[in-house]
């Protein structure tokens, strides 16, 4: 709370108000582990929760990818759970990205989310069972 004396001291108080807020970081990677791992053809890994990976101060989205889907698929589902799936012999990276919603047009420039993402690999290797 805010109290603004002006004058003849008459009292005006503000709450809360969206230009007092602290600044919001950007998404940063946590130090929950996302390591290289192997795999055999055929097999599946399941991230349940992607945001654990990402600092969790906003709503986030979340979008993967794999650098070779030939051999690495990639995918995420209900908007957080993480699906690995190794489809043949080789090496991919697989990329989380969250990224922060859009600014607001009613709202200063630097005030609120700005859009920002960050991203977290991991390189996967598929082998022969």
């Amino acid at each position: 709370m805010l109290v603004l004396c002006f004058g003849s001291c008459d009292t005006v108080e503000i709450s809360d108000p969206w230009y007092f807020a602290p600044p919001i970081p950007p998404p940063a990677a946590t130090s929950v582990p996302f390591d290289d791992l192997t795999l055999e053809v055929g097999d599946s890994v399941v991230v349940e929760s992607i945001r654990t990976l990402f600092t969790d101060h906003i709503p986030m989205s979340f979008t993967v990818s794999s650098s070779d889907t030939i051999v690495l698929g990639a995918s995420v589902r209900e908007a957080v759970r993480l699906t690995i799936t190794a489809r043949r012999p080789g090496s991919a990276d697989v990329s989380v990205t969250a990224t922060e919603p859009s600014p607001d047009p009613n709202r200063p420039a630097g005030v609120g989310p700005q859009g920002r993402s960050a991203t977290r690999t991991a390189k996967v290797t598929v082998i022969d069972p």
